[in-house]
Formats: C-alpha cells, sequence, structure tokens
C-alpha cells in the first residue's frame, strides 16, 4: 500500500488519508503508528499497552488523540481525492474506531476510496455499507502493480 500511494504522489494524483505502519521489536508487533499521507509524519496509533478507558481491538489500545486525528483525515478528503484508509476492521464494523467518519464519508459523492478490509468482515463491510468494492487480496505479490493499474485507467 504504501508503494502503491507513493506512485500515485509521483504521478499528481491527489492523495489523502493514512496506512497504519506495523511497530516491531523481535519480530513481535508491539503496536501500529499512522502515516498521514500527504504530510508524510507519522505518530502512533495503536499500542498492546495503553489507558483502561481507551478504545480496545483484541489486546491493542486505540490511543483517543490519534484516532480523533484519523477521523480528521478521513473527514478531510474531497471531491477529487483517491481517499486511504487503513484499516476498516471489526472495531468499524460494531461501529466504533472510524466507521461514523468513514460512512459519512463514503456518502459523499467524487471520491475513490482505497480501503484496508479485513477479509473477515468483507461481507459485512459490503451488506452495512451497500458498497461492493473491487477487492484485490495484500497477499497476492502482484496486487501493487494491479493497483497501479487501476489509477492508470482512471
Amino acid at each position: 500500500m504504501e508503494s502503491v500511494c507513493r506512485y500515485l504522489v509521483r504521478k499528481g494524483r491527489p492523495v489523502s488519508g493514512f496506512l497504519s505502519l506495523s511497530r516491531r521489536r523481535e519480530g513481535r508487533i508491539l503496536g501500529y503508528d499512522m502515516l498521514d499521507i500527504p504530510s508524510g509524519r507519522s505518530r502512533p496509533y495503536i499500542r498492546l499497552e495503553g489507558e483502561k478507558e481507551w478504545e480496545r481491538v483484541g489486546p491493542y489500545f486505540m490511543i483517543p488523540e490519534a484516532v480523533a486525528h484519523a477521523r480528521a483525515v478521513v473527514h478531510r478528503c474531497r471531491a477529487g481525492m483517491i481517499c486511504v484508509v487503513d484499516e476498516v476492521g471489526p472495531l468499524e464494523m460494531s461501529g466504533g474506531g472510524l466507521w461514523k467518519e468513514l460512512q459519512r464519508g463514503l456518502a459523499r459523492p467524487g471520491r475513490d476510496w482505497m480501503l484496508v478490509i479485513r477479509e473477515a468482515v468483507l461481507s459485512e463491510f459490503r451488506e452495512v455499507s451497500g458498497i461492493n468494492p473491487r477487492v484485490f487480496d495484500i497477499r497476492n505479490p502482484e496486487t501493487p502493480d494491479l493497483l497501479r493499474g487501476v489509477w492508470e485507467r482512471e
């Protein structure tokens, strides 16, 4: 996803949104940082440790300030932009995380969305959003080239 976003920016396509980059130590995932695509800045987003009152997904704590920033990033996606959200998962399908802002954004016309959607919630996403997205499997090594091709044709 990161290489596809860099490619789109190089091609002059207006890209907004964020990627979730894993933070590891000795092969173990400690959490994720949010990479704001337009600015190139990253910030802590999700961690294994956090405050009791923070929103949680599985063993991870969502850092409230980062979640607020992610919502603002989704909100600033404008018509004519490619809007990237990494990721839509069980938390969003339960109405938490970024779901409300994402749902509003998906309803606005003129935006192209590139969403990382957990396979486990893909059919639920289709049902809840009413959207039948084109799906590219990130495990397929050809996916970056396929995605670049989508944006070349549009």
